[in-house]
């Protein structure tokens, strides 16, 4: 099995290493494996997958949560 680090899915979603880890603890964004105690990857087909789909879902809901605690 294939992986991205989290700087490259960052990149490729133009988003920094902080918001992906501010999605994880949210349990939103890309599914993700922690390898080590502090190796956190992207499964490579996973990510496509989500991109191909959950992408907009998973952004509609974070504006949502933030809109609402506004």
């Amino acid at each position: 099995m294939k992986y991205y680090k989290p700087t490259d899915v960052a990149d490729m979603l133009n988003l920094t290493t902080q918001t992906l880890m501010l999605w994880r603890k949210k349990g939103i964004g890309p599914e993700w494996i922690k390898l080590g105690q502090n190796i956190v990857r992207y499964p490579t087909e996973n990510f496509k997958e989500w991109m191909n789909g959950k992408y907009n879902k998973d952004l509609q809901q974070e504006y949502n949560r933030s809109s609402r605690s506004k």
